[in-house]
């Protein structure tokens, strides 16, 4: 429905007024589009959330600014949304870095996908089988990785449907 809901989570926080949303469809020019107000301080995990209602297109990137009572701020890693379409094939949405890798893909039947990480050789890092539901599905696994481009790939069994390369 052209909406994305941005999610995220602090441990802890000290004197922390507000996040700041920013978007960008070129990863390079980010403008702000929304404020969250921050807990202050506080030993207890927070959830936040943010829906950005105007996604005109495939891929957005989003930053999270977190800013102090006494105006020092943090930026944290863009990430890349890319916006599913609701097309009739099995897709691989998005690929993105925290706390691990983490991929979000779109799986037309219930059903065993293969996940396998490369890299630019073609030497294997990493494989899985995971069984999918229907729908909008999310995996994540740890690998320790060096700086370097690698390739995710998805297939159920007959086709390889999706891959995507990501940068670490």
């Amino acid at each position: 429905e052209n909406k994305v809901k941005l999610i995220w989570t602090t441990a802890s926080e000290i004197i922390n007024n507000f996040f700041t949303i920013e978007k960008s469809e070129n990863g390079i020019d980010f403008y702000t589009i929304g404020y969250v107000n921050g807990a202050g301080t506080t030993n207890t995990q927070q959830n936040y959330y943010f829906i950005d209602d105007v996604v005109n297109t495939k891929a957005v990137y989003y930053r999270l600014k977190q800013t102090d009572y006494n105006g020092s701020y943090d930026y944290f890693e863009p990430l890349l949304v890319n916006v599913c379409e609701g097309g009739d094939n099995d897709e691989l949405i998005s690929v993105f870095q925290n706390n691990g890798i983490n991929l979000l893909f779109k799986s037309n039947s219930e059903n065993t996908v293969s996940v396998k990480l490369m890299d630019v050789s073609g030497k294997r890092i990493y494989e899985t089988l995971e069984n999918v539901s229907e729908g909008v599905n999310s995996i994540s696994f740890q690998t320790n990785l060096a700086q370097g481009v690698y390739f995710i790939t998805l297939s159920n069994g007959k086709e390889q449907f999706s891959k995507k390369l990501f940068v670490k």
